[in-house]
């Protein structure tokens, strides 16, 4: 999360214009209510057919106000959506240009894929949808309430009600849902890795007659994906039941405790009107975040996985150094000074003292069976992994 706030700092006029156009679209889409009511009391009620055309023109006219605001906002939010996936992509792939061996084997070549694909695929879907069903809820709401109060003070108390009981149950339903969202993302990476051993592996597997090892380990990799899918699927199945239910009271409500308001003569007829599509606004705004919701214990899932990577301290930390004085005729040499090293973990080191020079112009030839450290010179003059000691120096200088 703090990676993604740190860009959305950089791009403050573009977040100023998406909530611009947001407030100037919630306000036209909150219009329509307005003019309906005032149809209703002004035109309908009192046979006015200059009144209905009068209004109906302005409702014609908020209603495209807020279609052509809402598709320039759609246009900004893909644009800001793109962007920050590209920043994190970005850092992912600096940060694992630094990473020493061990630092990548901690994490898995699977699982970078992963962070580095999907998971940046989700925040990137996750912040689209942020802006455009998110960011128009609080001021739907708030404006509506404001209207209802305006309307009948007697009727705010049913949509803040069904506000705050929505509100409560998206909660409890995060709260749950987001450990579930983290294990998938990890069953995820097992999948890709298990997937990828099967694939290049493929001649070994067959030679080895392993076929039926790999294809069960395969079906639990699968199976353990599936459960763990199939058990957040459960967790968000109470959005439907728990959104139309909250809805139908609410419309019962308004127009119930409207019609004695009706009868007592403390609002007109349009007013009900008003307030039952205020109510509804605000519910389908909330609606509709909720659809989000369910994607930020998954988007959650991931900044924290992304976060992991681009917080790992390089084991090895590779410093400047000034450019070395040699004279040009002089032969380029790399020099093993009484190296050892061993990997983490092993009982006997790999290398144990060695020293040799290899010198620009010349080859050196290193031969040994397997497992007797060729591979492993060659990873320590890259510097893909640190000497235990001794030293290897490249025109003198400690490569360290």
């Amino acid at each position: 999360m703090t990676y993604l706030i740190k860009f959305l700092k950089t791009k403050k006029a573009l977040l100023f214009l998406i909530i611009l156009a947001t407030v100037i679209q919630s306000f036209s889409m909150l219009a329509v209510p307005y003019f309906a009511a005032k149809m209703i009391d002004d035109g309908i009620l009192k046979n006015d057919l200059m009144a209905i055309v009068r209004l109906g023109l302005q409702m014609l006219a908020a209603v495209g106000l807020s279609a052509l605001i809402s598709l320039w906002a759609s246009y900004m939010s893909a644009d800001l959506a793109a962007l920050s996936g590209k920043y994190l992509r970005d850092r992912i792939f600096d940060k694992t240009q630094i990473l020493s061996i061990r630092d990548f084997n901690h994490f898995s070549t699977a699982s970078m894929i992963t962070r580095a694909t999907g998971d940046i695929t989700v925040i990137q879907q996750t912040v689209i949808m942020l802006a455009q069903m998110v960011l128009p809820a609080p001021i739907i709401a708030v404006t509506a309430i404001i209207m209802t109060i305006a309307v009948s003070p007697k009727l705010v108390a049913i949509p803040i009600l069904a506000m705050v009981f929505f509100m409560l149950g998206i909660y409890v339903i995060f709260i749950k849902a987001s450990p579930i969202s983290k294990t998938i993302q990890m069953r995820l990476d097992s999948i890709n890795r298990i997937m990828g051993e099967a694939i290049t592996g493929v001649r070994v597997i067959r030679a080895f007659d392993n076929s039926e090892f790999e294809r069960n380990r395969t079906n639990a990799a699968f199976l353990n994906y599936a459960n763990n899918v199939i058990k957040l699927n459960k967790t968000f199945a109470v959005f439907s039941p728990l959104i139309w239910s909250v809805v139908g009271i609410s419309l019962v409500a308004v127009l119930w405790f409207g019609s004695f308001l009706v009868l007592n003569g403390e609002i007109q007829v349009g007013g009900i009107t008003a307030v039952s599509e205020y109510t509804i606004l605000l519910l389908i705004a909330l609606i509709m975040s909720s659809m989000v919701m369910v994607m930020l214990p998954k988007m959650k899932a991931c900044l924290d996985r992304t976060q992991e990577v681009l917080d790992t301290i390089p084991e090895i930390n590779d410093v400047t150094v000034p450019q070395s004085r040699r004279n040009p005729a002089d032969p380029f040499k790399i020099v093993f000074d009484q190296v050892s090293f061993s990997y983490r973990g092993a009982e006997e080191a790999v290398l144990k003292e060695i020293s040799f020079a290899c010198e620009q112009g010349k080859t050196t030839a290193i031969i040994g069976g397997t497992g007797s450290g060729k591979s492993t010179i060659a990873s320590l003059m890259l510097r893909l992994y640190d000497v235990a000691s001794g030293t290897i120096t490249l025109e003198g200088v400690d490569i360290r």
